[in-house]
């Protein structure tokens, strides 16, 4: 009666809530219930499960990471500016643009 008479019970009796902690839609839809009682619907169970975890692989785990990786991307960009400016600074005359080997040979 606990939702634990078989493996795959266990596993979507333990697994479902883990995908409801903070997670997006699974969060907000009603939970599955396993009753092992003989009538669940096991089909039913399974797509929504399916829909679960593949709502959560998608939005929660691909389109977060391609968020933080545009993000570090965009501060790697702003390094390499920075650094070509630094080393701009320090090889090349200020006021007229010219490198600083030349400069010191004139």
């Amino acid at each position: 009666g606990n939702g634990c008479n078989s493996l795959l019970e266990c596993l979507v009796t333990h697994f479902d809530p883990g995908l409801r902690q903070d997670t997006g839609i699974a969060e907000y839809m009603s939970p599955l219930l396993i009753v092992g009682d003989g009538n669940t619907d096991y089909f039913h169970v399974g797509i929504r499960f399916l829909y679960d975890v593949s709502y959560y692989v998608i939005i929660s785990v691909v389109m977060i990471n391609m968020i933080a990786g545009i993000i570090i991307d965009s501060f790697g960009e702003l390094r390499n500016v920075y650094n070509r400016a630094q080393e701009d600074k320090a090889t090349r005359c200020f006021v007229c643009g010219v490198n600083a080997a030349e400069f010191n040979r004139r």
